[in-house]
């Protein structure tokens, strides 16, 4: 039964980011001039975590634990009906430049990728993998921190990504401001803050601290596709996007693997022996998510001195200064004082 439900990971694991892949790709393409809107839609699924969060303790317990097992693959028929319609729909709707837009990729144009792209992996990468490792472990932690039933644990677990409802709001306001990445890593540094209170804050309201860690989650999984998006050229966006998430997947494992080497929850009974090894837990999520902190920073930094795309205002910004600077010095050059003072001589 147990390798039969790794083989079942395995397996989600692999149409999962090819999912998200494709998704990118066609959002990208169909709403060119509003992708961090169109993206925000697509975080819906997280939605869909929630709910299955919150029913499948209830359905388990009220309907049977063969029933709530069974929703999952029901589930599944219907996205993949979603997705047979959705193939359907691009057949007919296909052009020879979309047949054309994906390219090889070639060691030259690896070089020539900005070096922000290089940056993004860690700091993406990173943070995923503490917030997924986290939340896989969360309701065991909320049964030991606070006493919750599994039924209550589980029920919280699905605030965060719940929150996703709620984010196309936000975003409406954000995609004006067109500083996406500053503001993917003040989400970033908002998220560590908030992983720090759920860990070591237990006085800390614990709905208040997933509901703000929800809307962080939700935040920052748009705005790494809108920096993907705006960084990699069009006809590699699908290679460049898979190499970003080979990258993130080998870090989610291997931080499955601390973490449970960490926990150690299979043989730890002890209430508050498990707790100190939780904390320890927390102390190496909050390194990881520190250092793609930096990495962001480095990101930010690295894209100010090159050309500017994740930041347009910074960009406008800096353009502005550099033509005041320009007037000033026209305004003040030598030739025009020479040209004062002969004038003065020419007027005496």
């Amino acid at each position: 039964m147990y390798i039969l439900m790794v083989v079942g990971y395995a397996s989600l694991a692999f149409g999962d980011t090819s999912l998200r892949i494709t998704q990118t790709r066609i959002v990208s393409h169909c709403f060119t001039e509003a992708t961090l809107f169109a993206l925000v839609l697509c975080l819906f699924g997280y939605a869909g975590q929630g709910v299955s969060l919150f029913l499948t303790p209830f359905i388990a317990t009220t309907a049977g634990f063969q029933l709530a097992v069974w929703t999952g693959p029901i589930s599944c028929l219907i996205g993949v009906i979603c997705a047979v319609g959705l193939t359907v729909i691009l057949q007919r709707q296909s052009t020879s430049e979309e047949s054309k837009q994906e390219q090889t990729l070639t060691l030259n144009m690896l070089k020539s990728l900005p070096y922000a792209y290089w940056m993004i992996i860690p700091t993406i990468s990173l943070l995923g993998g503490c917030w997924v490792v986290r939340q896989a472990n969360l309701p065991d932690y909320l049964e030991l921190q606070h006493g919750y039933t599994s039924e209550d644990a589980s029920r919280l677990t699905s605030i965060s990504p719940s929150i996703s409802l709620v984010l196309p709001f936000f975003f409406c306001v954000f995609n004006k401001l067109d500083c996406d990445g500053i503001l993917s890593t003040s989400v970033h540094t908002w998220m560590t803050v908030f992983c720090v209170i759920i860990g070591f804050c237990p006085n800390v309201n614990v709905i208040f601290t997933l509901v703000a860690d929800g809307i962080g989650i939700g935040m920052f999984s748009t705005f790494q596709w809108q920096l993907i998006v705006v960084l990699c050229p069009a006809a590699y966006l699908g290679t460049l996007g898979g190499l970003l998430f080979m990258v993130r997947n080998s870090i989610f494992a291997l931080t499955f693997i601390a973490a449970g080497y960490t926990l150690q929850r299979g043989t730890i009974t002890d209430i508050d022996e498990a707790l100190l090894r939780y904390h320890r837990f927390f102390i190496m999520l909050i390194c990881m998510s520190v250092i793609g902190i930096l990495c962001g920073v480095l990101m930010n930094i690295v894209d100010y001195r090159q050309d500017g795309k994740l930041n347009g205002r910074m960009r406008s910004w800096k353009q502005s200064e550099l033509e005041n600077i320009g007037l000033i010095s026209m305004g003040d050059s030598p030739d025009n004082y020479n040209a004062t003072g002969r004038d003065c001589i020419d007027n005496t």
